[in-house]
C-alpha cells in the first residue's frame, strides 16, 4: 500500500470515529470539517473538478468527498479562496462541484471565503474592494445546495468599507 492510501484510511476512520461519538452523545452539536477547496482535478480523479489547483485529496490525503458521501460529517465548508474565473480554482466551477457533492446527502454546505484578501489586495487586484466578495455571496446565495458562507479572517470584515460592502447582499439572518 502506498503512504497516501494508509494516511487516508486513518484520517477517514478518525473523522468517522468522531462523527459516530458525536451522534452516539445525542447532542445537539454539529461536526464538520474545512478541507482545502479542491478535492481532486478532473485529470487524476474521474469524479474532480475542472481545476488546476492543489488538490487536498492527494496533497493533504484528506478524502472530504467521501466524508461528505458517507455522511461522517453534518457540515462541510470547503476553502474556496480563488476568484471567478481563476485558472487554477475557479470559484464558480468549485461552488458547483461542492453543490454537486453535499446533493442528497443531508449534508450542509458553507464556503469559505477569502476576505483577507480584500484587505490585503493591491491596487488593480481583482480582490481590491469587496466586489469580488459581493460576486462570490451572490453565487452562494443563488446556489441551492449552499447553506451559507464562512469568511476567512474575521479582523478583515472590521474593514467598514468592505462589511458596507458586503451588508448589501448577505442573507438576513434567520
Amino acid at each position: 500500500k502506498t503512504r497516501q492510501v494508509v494516511v487516508q484510511r486513518h484520517i477517514g476512520r478518525d473523522i468517522g470515529n468522531v462523527g459516530c461519538r458525536k451522534q452516539a452523545a445525542q447532542h445537539q452539536k454539529v461536526f464538520g470539517v474545512s478541507p482545502a477547496g479542491i478535492w481532486a482535478t478532473a485529470d487524476r480523479q474521474p469524479m474532480g473538478a475542472a481545476t488546476t489547483g492543489s488538490q487536498s485529496y492527494y496533497d493533504h490525503f484528506a478524502d472530504s468527498r467521501k466524508w461528505v458521501r458517507e455522511g461522517m460529517v453534518d457540515y462541510i465548508a470547503p476553502q474556496i479562496y480563488w476568484e471567478m474565473g481563476a485558472a487554477a480554482g475557479d470559484f464558480s466551477v468549485l461552488l458547483d462541484w461542492w453543490s454537486d457533492t453535499v446533493e442528497g446527502t443531508g449534508v450542509d454546505l458553507y464556503i469559505g471565503l477569502a476576505a483577507y484578501k480584500s484587505k490585503e489586495a493591491q491596487a488593480g487586484s481583482v480582490w481590491q474592494g469587496a466586489d469580488e466578495l459581493q460576486r462570490q455571496l451572490s453565487a452562494i446565495n443563488e446556489c441551492e445546495n449552499a447553506d451559507g458562507a464562512i469568511f476567512f479572517r474575521y479582523g478583515s470584515l472590521l474593514d467598514s468599507a468592505i462589511a458596507d460592502s458586503l451588508a448589501s447582499v448577505a442573507p438576513a439572518p434567520a
